[in-house]
């Protein structure tokens, strides 16, 4: 019997995939010191995107520390809306629940040149000043050996 469940086991078991490459030409190259500006590609000026700036305030209600998911223009978050309201309702005493991402509301940016819909959702983990307060000196190093 011992070795019937060695077979099935040896049977069972899949070789190992080789490790994924990435293509090497195909491509121009950008250097890490020359900044990327998305705003630059065909995509973004055709402005099915919203421009958002740093400092920006959106919405009327007061979030403390919320994710913010601006459509483009045609996007629709209904559906991605009900099915995060739908994992709202689990179980909370589930292991899992907890890792489970949730949206608060969703919001119109009224634009001359069209609506952007808004989904406001509860981050996944901390804030970025909330993990700092617990890094020794408050401070991100960078090893330089």
């Amino acid at each position: 019997m011992a070795s019937l469940f060695k077979w099935a086991r040896t049977a069972a078991r899949r070789a190992s995939s080789p490790p994924m490459r990435s293509p090497t030409t195909g491509f121009n190259l950008i250097s890490d010191a020359q900044p990327l500006e998305e705003e630059q590609f065909d995509g973004f000026k055709r402005g099915p995107y919203y421009p958002v700036n740093i400092g920006d305030v959106f919405g009327s209600k007061a979030h403390e520390h919320v994710s913010l998911k601006i459509y483009t223009r045609d996007g629709d978050p209904q559906e991605e809306f009900q099915i995060y309201q739908r994992l709202g309702k689990g179980n909370p005493s589930h292991p899992g629940y907890s890792h489970i991402r949730t949206a608060l509301e969703t919001f119109t940016i009224h634009r001359p040149s069209g609506d952007h819909t808004c989904l406001v959702q509860k981050p996944m983990w901390e804030s970025f000043r909330d993990l700092r307060y617990r890094l020794p000196d408050g401070l991100f190093y960078r090893r330089t050996s």
